[in-house]
């Protein structure tokens, strides 16, 4: 019999996905050949099944499965629904694929929304829906032969004659079946039509029967199209916080959440924005990024530009907010969740990016340095968002947009943000612009679900499991529910939706909560009704204050508040005395490796009891509390405060070596003693997760110290009484540069950067094997000063199309003129940035922008990466990110790096490697700039002043690894190859206050305690 070779997409995060989705499929009959790649995250074999089949098999698992490839030749597919297909009152969706093999050609389909029993089915001459199935013409039918059947000869049957599909009671129609006449390039273009009543595959009476089988009116139709046969789709899988996948199959099938969204232009209105989701979402849809290099700032600064400018456009006054510190109840989940990343990042590889995307470590920092650049008001809650986003929006009556499922629950507007258009248009009511999305009203759930409300739907939250609770929690609720058609919803998850909605809305709050408790054994009942009262409470309660640093009046504050309050939720009942409900098993199943999983977490976590009080914040300074709500603060600062607790950031990283956030311990010890001093009791040690030698993750615990160098740390309580030159001092201490007056000859905008190198330069056992890293990352301080003179390129071929012919007329213009320019080497930093030529710039820009580009040999021959690079660049962004954060609690001594401006990943990266190649990296480099005069004078003016700090890494040029030559011999080779890269890169180009002691830093500080 002949089958189909298909591949699946699947979210796979470590081998137990692979065995569950092994022992899923190993009793379906119909399949061979499987072969589960964890590495690509994807799921091929071979089958005479409908793939929705076999899909759904995949779901049972709980991993999210997204059809990649049909077929290993020519393949096509209709969908019937969106923009590709049409029906009757659009109550009709589909997915159709074809794809060819030796036995003929398979036809694969699911559709939902038809009448029970026979309909039609045939292909059509035209691929033109623009009047519906009308303008799709005849019957596809090449020989001039009457109506037949698809068993009959092509003189008995037109080729688009293929014959009925019947539809189940729940209105469903699965297909599979084989047509031995069809061809895929005689189809591609053409249109799929199914017909209201069924086919008499020419055998009936009536005159109608040898020309459309006597099929009735046209219902549903859709444009063939060419689709990916296996291993052709390249699309990507985003493994990150809001995972997300395709949305094909549910934007073509019957979405179950698609019929409560509606369209929607967006303008002239407030958004509330879930910052930690947008901020992610932008990077994860938008950047074309290299994740493997450790992070593209500058395209991602870019991108959020872009966003803000738009919305900005359709004046609409975006509301950021962003979580604060983790509450108790979702540790669990983001300790989970660090660990998923840490099996990912120790797999992860130059071609994981084309499926996996990695966030990486500073993207909230660029993302907050855009909107202060925007003027874009936001604000930090203390803990989970989520909660005040929602109410902001009701009180407002605007939506928010975010990519989380929670907002389906909250009651507010809520605009899915794969739902938002990237660009803006026209606004044809009333002129301006706007942007076209979907949104959601809560209202349109509550009517088809008549009788439940919102108090309910929180319940529901917490059945169908959040960041707060998982399912298997109430596995025996959901053995009870009574058994869904499968056939009537896509998936498992579907089911239990559709199933604990229906059983609730029959029911109010107090009746529900005794439902799901009666199924539980006494002993357990006191654990899950505190955690339902936890997490419905949770959802009402909102805090509000951030409107005040949204800028809100303080009446309009007060308002909200009274308009905002909800009763908190308490049972009413003995739990004890609810009469037990005997288990009762169907065919719901639960996945029991949540419990597996929860099981492994909580053994990190109780290695040690870990004791928490949120109340501590109550007693933190005013103005601390302040300036975490204007979010100068980390989020962390929170965890460290009320558990003691860092959960560290994940990166790409050297798995051979220790993990990157070794190297910033210092810096987080002075964060977590200047922290803990604001609470009152005994000061302990701190604990961090991180990845261990195991590559596992661990709990490790980082000794407590109130003092630095023997001088005693101050008060949170008077930090900011400290003058500014105090809490200078502090900060350059624990960079050890308090002597090291070269940091003053740098411009206050790179003081941080350059001291955060000397900070990570002098954590190294050895210096010196990083001085390829060094000179990439002060090189690199030259592409924004190119960027501000040129614009932003980060295309070699997009630059050269620009700017051939002016880069050309300068070479010729600088050639007749014999331009030598004198530039003198003993100024300031200042004054050679200022004095940069923008025809210098244009001149070297081609060198910089070839950089930004992934060397395709890299994906050629994997075992090229670096990794040691990536490493080495990890632990500096990880001093970068503490330093930053250092010096924001100490309230800015330093002006704050601006990210982007600064680092990108795939530059440094490429700029290492060729360093690493070069005998003397100082003459690789003035040779790379002999044409842009003023940006050598520049890079020297800066190595002069950064040399006194980085003299360990920095005196060593010599690459050991390569056997010296002579310098003659050197210099001749160099520039031989300089040329020829010249000419691969842009072939048109190459053609012509307070006194202290300083030995005692800490002297005021000490004077001012006592």
């Amino acid at each position: 019999m002949a089958s189909a070779k298909i591949e699946f997409a699947v979210h796979m995060t470590c081998e137990k996905c692979v065995n569950a989705i092994s022992k899923s499929l190993a009793d379906l009959d119909g399949i061979r050949n499987v072969d589960i790649s964890l590495e690509r995250g994807a799921v091929t074999l071979e089958t005479s099944l409908p793939y929705s089949v076999i899909q759904e098999r995949i779901e049972r698992t709980g991993r999210q499965a997204v059809l990649k490839g049909f077929g290993d030749g020519l393949s096509a597919v209709s969908m019937l629904g969106g923009n590709s297909g049409y029906s009757v009152s659009n109550q009709i969706r589909g997915v159709i694929r074809f794809a060819e093999t030796p036995e003929g050609c398979i036809i694969d389909g699911t559709i939902d929304g038809l009448t029970p029993g026979e309909h039609g089915m045939h292909i059509h001459e035209c691929g033109d829906i623009s009047n519906g199935c009308d303008s799709v013409g005849e019957h596809f039918n090449p020989n001039n032969s009457p109506h037949g059947g698809p068993e009959d000869d092509l003189s008995k049957r037109h080729v688009g004659d293929l014959g009925n599909v019947l539809a189940d009671a729940a209105g469903r129609a699965t297909f599979w079946r084989i047509d031995k006449f069809l061809k895929i390039p005689d189809i591609i273009g053409r249109s799929l039509v199914f017909t209201k009543d069924p086919d008499d595959l020419g055998r009936g009476d009536s005159p109608e029967s040898k020309i459309n089988g006597n099929s009735g009116a046209r219902l549903a139709c859709g444009i063939i199209a060419r689709s990916s046969g296996l291993f052709q789709n390249t699309k990507k899988i985003c493994a990150c916080d809001g995972l997300t996948l395709w949305d094909e199959r549910d934007r073509a099938r019957a979405n179950n959440h698609e019929r409560y969204l509606e369209p929607y232009a967006l303008h002239d209105s407030y958004l509330v924005i879930d910052g930690n989701n947008i901020c992610c979402q932008l990077y994860m849809w938008h950047v074309k990024c290299n994740c493997a290099f450790g992070g593209d700032y500058d395209k991602y600064a870019q991108c959020v530009r872009d966003f803000f400018d738009k919305l900005l456009i359709c004046k609409v006054t975006p509301l950021v907010l962003i979580d604060g510190g983790c509450e108790d109840k979702k540790l669990k989940t983001i300790v989970s969740r660090t660990k998923q990343k840490n099996e990912i990042a120790l797999k992860y590889t130059l071609s994981s990016q084309h499926r996996t995307k990695f966030l990486p470590l500073l993207l909230k920092e660029v993302f907050k340095d855009v909107m202060n650049e925007r003027g874009i008001r936001y604000a930090q809650c203390i803990f989970e968002a989520d909660n005040t986003i929602a109410a902001i929006a009701r009180i407002l009556n605007c939506p928010v947009l975010s990519y989380d499922s929670d907002f389906y629950i909250y009651g507010s507007l809520y605009i899915p943000f794969n739902t938002l258009e990237h660009d803006v248009v026209r606004n044809p009511i009333g002129g301006g612009y706007m942007k076209r999305c979907k949104i959601y009203r809560v209202e349109k759930l509550f009517r088809v679900y008549y009788g439940l409300n919102q108090s309910l739907l929180f319940l529901a939250a917490v059945l169908l499991g959040n960041d707060y609770v998982k399912q298997h929690m109430f596995k025996n609720f959901f053995r009870h529910l009574p058994q869904m058609d499968k056939r009537r919803f896509n998936n498992e998850q579907q089911r239990r939706i559709n199933g604990t909605f229906q059983w609730l809305r029959r029911r109010n709050l107090n009746e529900a909560v005794i439902g799901v408790l009666s199924r539980l054994r006494k002993q357990e009942r006191k654990r899950v009704l505190n955690t339902i009262e936890m997490v419905i409470n949770g959802y009402i309660n909102a805090p509000l204050s951030v409107l005040h640093t949204l800028g809100f009046p303080a009446e309009v504050f007060s308002k909200a508040s009274m308009q905002n309050m909800f009763k908190m939720y308490k049972f009413e009942g003995d739990i004890y005395n609810l009469t037990y409900i005997d288990e009762k098993t169907n065919e719901t199943q639960l996945s029991d490796e949540e419990e597996t999983e929860d099981k492994e977490i909580a053994s990190i976590l109780e290695e040690r009891e870990l004791v928490s009080n949120e109340s501590l914040v109550d007693n933190l300074p005013k103005w601390f509390i302040h300036e975490f709500k204007q979010c100068r603060f980390s989020s962390y600062f929170i965890d460290l405060i009320i558990r003691k607790l860092y959960v560290c950031p994940t990166q790409i990283e050297d798995p051979s070596q220790v993990s990157s956030i070794h190297i910033s311990l210092k810096i987080i010890g002075v964060i977590y003693g200047l922290l803990i001093s604001g609470v009152k009791g005994r000061k302990t040690n701190m604990e961090y997760i991180t990845r261990d030698e195991n590559k596992g993750i661990k709990r490790y615990q980082l000794e407590y110290s109130n003092n630095m160098f023997g001088c005693e740390l101050p008060s949170l309580l008077n930090l900011r009484e400290l003058s500014i030159v105090t809490r200078r001092e502090i900060i350059n201490t624990a960079l050890t540069i308090s002597n090291a007056s070269y940091i003053n000859e740098i411009p206050s905008s790179l003081m941080l950067y350059i001291a955060t190198m000397k900070y990570w330069i002098g954590q190294q056992q050895e210096p010196s094997k990083f001085n390829c890293h060094v000179y990439a990352l002060l090189f690199a301080l030259l592409f924004n000063i190119i960027d501000y003179h040129i614009g932003l390129y980060r295309i070699l071929s997009k630059f050269c199309q620009r700017f051939n012919k002016t880069v050309d007329n300068i070479r010729h213009q600088r050639k007749t003129t014999n331009y030598r320019p004198q530039y003198s080497n003993n100024t300031t930093l200042a004054n050679a940035i200022h004095e940069v030529n923008p025809d210098d710039c244009l001149l070297a820009a081609a060198f910089f922008v070839s950089n930004f580009e992934v060397d395709q040999k890299l994906y050629t021959q994997p075992k090229k990466f670096n990794i040691t690079i990536v490493h080495g660049f990890a632990e500096f962004q990880n001093c970068l990110r503490h330093i930053l954060n250092l010096n924001a609690l100490l309230g800015y001594p330093y002006e704050p790096t601006k990210v982007a401006t600064v680092f990108n990943g795939t530059l440094l990266y490429n700029l290492c490697s060729n360093f690493k190649k070069r005998d003397d990296v100082e003459v690789y480099i003035n040779l790379m700039l002999q044409d842009s005069p003023s940006l050598s004078r520049l890079f020297n003016v800066l190595l002069s002043k950064v040399k006194p700090l980085l003299d360990t890494a920095l005196a060593w040029k010599a690459n050991k690894c390569k056997k010296q030559k002579t310098k003659r011999y050197e210099k001749k080779k160099a520039t031989h190859e300089e040329n020829c890269e010249e000419e691969k890169m842009c072939e048109s180009t190459s053609e012509e206050g307070s006194f202290y002691d300083a030995n005692n830093p800490f002297s005021v500080l000490g004077a001012m305690q006592h």
